[in-house]
């Protein structure tokens, strides 16, 4: 008996772990200054874009800690597809407009690359509207980067009290 209840056990926990973890819903508003200037970097490379990328902090109304979120890209011809999004920037297919840095993806958010720095570890991204702003990393995160991008973030006009660090 002790031996189905295990192999019962086995099961339903296999059943729990196929599940789909739902889509944390954007947050609500705007973490900008409207009339604050914003340019996206020049030093766009669709290419490098590519890989995986884990956020590190996002711009949230609410107060604490937000849900681990990573972002993977990839080229897909003239476009960059996110296979794996995040409520900042969900899956899809992002084309490249002709001003370096901006992508837009139909019917959803446009989002700009703000930053990187030199080596392609640490990136800011936001939207023009001031929707979207969050801070991406690969690999290990390092302070003088961070404190770099989020003065990125404060010199493009977002509000930093709303800048919330992401669960790792």
């Amino acid at each position: 008996m002790r031996g189905l209840t295990l192999v019962l056990g086995s099961v339903v926990w296999g059943l729990v772990g196929c599940t789909a973890v739902p889509e944390l819903p954007a947050p609500q508003g705007v973490f900008r200054a409207a009339k604050a200037p914003i340019a996206s970097s020049t030093r766009f490379d669709p290419a490098s874009m590519a890989g995986v990328w884990r956020v590190t902090a996002a711009f949230a109304s609410a107060e604490g800690t937000l849900p681990a979120a990573q972002l993977e890209m990839r080229m897909s011809g003239p476009a960059i597809l996110v296979t794996r999004g995040a409520w900042m920037m969900p899956k899809g297919t992002y084309e490249i407009a002709e001003l370096p840095g901006r992508l837009v993806r139909q019917g959803g958010p446009e989002v700009w690359l703000l930053w990187v720095d030199d080596d392609w570890r640490t990136a800011v991204m936001g939207a023009p509207d001031g929707r979207v702003g969050w801070i991406m990393e690969r690999g290990k995160a390092s302070a003088d980067r961070t404190r770099a991008a989020r003065e990125i973030l404060a010199w493009q006009g977002f509000d930093l009290t709303k800048l919330r660090e992401v669960a790792q």
